[in-house]
């Protein structure tokens, strides 16, 4: 009889508490699939936006390469042709511009390719570390609800969490959004730089 009695109880103590968790799913759930789902569908755009073939840093830099490329061209080929005339005839205060600028030229390629470019590089690769950290993160945690739940934890705070990865989505998204920004107005500034 004891056996019963507490057999009776105990499957009366589970079915409460399969109750109130199904309760808990009803009420939580939502907000649950909410937070999820808003984090999860971000992630897409947000390696897109650190993938330099769709965020156009790449597309900005050919017209670069191509107008530093054409500017030496054109002041080697005016210095060339300069230089084959005889020396009486050579106008040296051209001659001397066009050597000046081609070693500006020279110069600001070396900074820009020395200094700009690994700098940005290093805050850009810093920032795809942790939207790739983050892209792992929500990866695992978003078919963690169902365990989460059946495991007795706090609902409200798996929601949390994905509201805080959320947030940090954003933060990341703003951060590379900035970054793009700069890499596109430098080559805009460099490409009409080189073309005077």
């Amino acid at each position: 009889m004891r056996k019963l009695i507490l057999m009776t109880t105990c499957a009366v103590l589970v079915t409460a508490q399969l109750v109130a968790a199904a309760e808990v799913d009803k009420a939580q759930m939502e907000k649950i699939k909410a937070a999820r789902s808003t984090v999860v569908n971000k992630m897409p755009a947000l390696a897109d936006l650190f993938d330099n073939e769709h965020n156009g840093v790449n597309a900005s830099w050919a017209p670069v390469q191509a107008a530093f490329t054409e500017a030496n061209a054109k002041l080697n080929k005016s210095i060339q042709e300069e230089s084959a005339k005889p020396a009486e005839a050579q106008d040296k205060q051209a001659l001397g511009a066009w050597q000046a600028k081609v070693a500006r030229l020279q110069t600001y390629w070396a900074d820009r390719n020395q200094k700009w470019w690994p700098a940005w590089s290093a805050k850009f690769n810093t920032a795809n570390g942790v939207r790739m950290q983050l892209g792992n993160l929500v990866a695992n945690q978003a078919n963690q609800d169902q365990a989460w739940l059946k495991a007795g934890c706090d609902p409200a705070m798996l929601a949390a969490m994905f509201n805080e990865l959320d947030k940090r989505v954003e933060d990341v998204k703003v951060q590379g959004n900035a970054l793009v920004a700069e890499a596109l107005k430098q080559s805009e500034d460099d490409e009409k730089m080189l073309k005077e």
